[in-house]
């Protein structure tokens, strides 16, 4: 006779209701600190960081809605002073207006990322509330 599965391990008996074997408990939860692949994490939240030394963060001090909506503003001007440099073939200008729309990009990057933890979180709350 051919089963379709295969036997379990040997080592099945020893969780089966009333048996005396008891697993290991689980490690303790990190509480602060821990390494994941050789790099310190932390389990403490902290606001994303703008990394970088020649870049500036935009709008430190707007709320992150009104910072993007005028960053996204400020990225369509940088764009057309772009494209206008590059018409009239002025190349001083058109590289430092690629520089400042680079940095306008990362900076959208970056507060989008902000925005992210808190909306997750909220989405966690929703469905909480919703058990």
């Amino acid at each position: 006779v051919v089963t379709t599965f295969p036997a379990p391990p040997p080592f099945y008996r020893l969780y089966r209701p009333g048996s005396s074997y008891s697993p290991p408990p689980p490690p303790p939860v990190p509480t602060s600190t821990f390494k994941s692949f050789g790099e310190p994490v932390s389990t403490v939240y902290s606001e994303p960081v703008l990394e970088g030394e020649d870049i500036v963060e935009f709008g430190k001090d707007l709320p992150a809605i009104e910072a993007l909506q005028r960053l996204r503003i400020s990225t369509g001007r940088s764009f057309v002073r772009l494209v206008d440099a590059l018409r009239v073939a002025d190349e001083p200008r058109a590289a430092n207006e690629r520089e400042h729309l680079q940095r306008l990009l990362v900076n959208s990057h970056h507060r989008i990322n902000c925005l992210r933890s808190r909306e997750a979180l909220a989405v966690i709350h929703e469905r909480v509330d919703q058990l």
